[in-house]
């Protein structure tokens, strides 16, 4: 265990390491043709974030704890107006189809295929890590094809709309488990302060897609460890059985998923 634990200790602080280094090059080596930002503004800004982040922290220490009819209330509220944004973000800022980038390469693919049965065969042989995804947008593009649809694309942002929500939805389950229904409530909400989170919606990649494995695995693991604890090893081994077949799917998706398997060490 000791051995377990001392291992569980030096991926973290890998993790850590690896971490500031990424935000470090972000904020000192940032002049490109594309953004040019200045790094006393990042730092500047980066340091109120993290102001902020511990205020947050003590903010919701001294709340009292929230009942479970406020929270049944609350949760549903907050996850209807986040989809709601979701299909608004979605839809607004939805962006034509090109093949300049993987993310059109990739659906464009599966929509010519459903439309005319035409493969795009070369793409897929140099980046063979996103022929996963080109199949499931092939039969879940067939799918809502053979139920009537004719706007495609617009059935692909509302699946990913879905996706994000269903990844945010995961994500309050994971906090509440963690840090209770107050930490996990204001976390939730807090989560509409993420750019990334509305600026995805028209954005159908593995980014969003992986999502739901990344935070289902997490989340699969601590009723794993729960189970371990209280003496089920059955139900403990069938989790972590769970567990490594979500992070194996999603790996299918997004090689990073793999990341998740970290969760093992604790």
């Amino acid at each position: 265990m000791k051995t377990l634990s001392r291992l569980y200790g030096a991926v973290l602080w890998l993790f850590a390491g690896v971490f500031i280094f990424a935000a470090a090059d972000g904020i000192f080596n940032n002049q490109t043709i594309f953004f040019a930002y200045k790094p006393l503004v990042l730092l500047v800004g980066t340091a109120l974030l993290c102001a902020a982040g511990v205020f947050a922290v003590r903010f919701i220490l001294k709340l009292p704890e929230i009942p479970l009819k406020t929270e049944r209330v609350a949760v549903p509220i907050i996850m209807a107006a986040y989809f709601a944004f979701l299909l608004y973000a979605g839809f607004s800022m939805r962006v034509q189809i090109t093949p300049d980038w993987d993310f059109g390469v990739v659906l464009g693919a599966a929509e010519n295929y459903v439309a005319t049965g035409a493969k795009l065969a070369d793409y897929f042989d140099l980046f063979y890590n996103n022929a996963p995804l080109y199949v499931f947008f092939t039969a879940f593009l067939s799918l809502v094809k053979s139920l009537g649809f004719t706007d495609l694309t617009a059935c692909a942002i509302v699946l990913n709309c879905a996706t994000i929500m269903l990844s945010l939805v995961l994500m309050y389950f994971v906090l509440r488990k963690i840090l209770g229904a107050k930490a996990a409530i204001f976390g939730f909400a807090c989560a509409g302060l993420c750019i990334g989170v509305f600026g995805y919606a028209p954005i159908i990649y593995t980014d969003t897609l992986s999502m739901p494995f990344i935070v289902g695995a997490a989340l699969i693991w601590l009723y794993a460890r729960e189970a371990f604890a209280a003496g089920r090893l059955k139900r403990g081994v069938l989790l972590c059985a769970f567990f490594g077949a979500g992070v194996a799917v999603g790996a299918k998706v997004k090689v990073t998923c793999r990341h998740n398997a970290y969760c093992g060490f604790d």
